[in-house]
């Protein structure tokens, strides 16, 4: 349905397309690129308060799932920084470094690893939530653990995930 909505909105067929991005909502709730969709959508229609509510729904309804929400929480919170709304968009990024603070911790006290890389588009907002994540390791990890942890970002950045895809499929033919 995404991507037959897409090419309706590319042929102007807006009514059409934002029913076809809402059945791709309904088909996949778990899945966060069906509201990012439907969000650029409203997006490109100047549409903000169904941006907005789209987010809303989007968080909401994947908190009930396995899925992890941090995709829609990124592209939230960089669309309110774009409507410099930006009290709200560190409330976001503090959720998602609460949040990675957590799974580092989780690795660090398991594994004892401590060099943690951070890639894909997390990559780009990683310094916008960091802090919220360290003081989340710091509180969640052994003093001397958590001193020893560094997080870095992916030399490839958000490029890491299609390269290492493609580096896969070389390597399988």
């Amino acid at each position: 349905w995404q991507n037959f909505a897409d090419v309706l909105l590319k042929i102007k067929a807006y009514k059409s397309a934002e029913m076809a991005y809402k059945k791709a909502v309904e088909l996949n709730k778990y899945i966060p690129e069906s509201y990012i969709k439907l969000a650029d959508y409203y997006k490109a229609m100047a549409n903000d308060g169904q941006v907005e509510a789209t987010y809303k729904l989007a968080i909401e309804t994947i908190k009930q799932s396995m899925e992890s929400d941090t995709l829609v929480l990124s592209d939230y919170a960089d669309w309110l920084v774009g409507k410099k709304r930006y009290d709200e968009a560190k409330k976001i990024y503090a959720t998602m470094g609460y949040y990675l603070g957590i799974g580092i911790a989780s690795l660090a006290n398991v594994t004892g690893v401590q060099n943690f890389v951070i890639g894909g588009g997390l990559a780009q907002s990683l310094r916008l939530f960091l802090p919220a994540a360290k003081k989340e390791i710091k509180k969640r990890t052994y003093q001397q653990t958590a001193q020893g942890i560094k997080i870095r970002i992916a030399q490839l950045g958000d490029r890491a995930g299609v390269i290492g895809a493609g580096l896969t499929a070389l390597q399988t033919l």
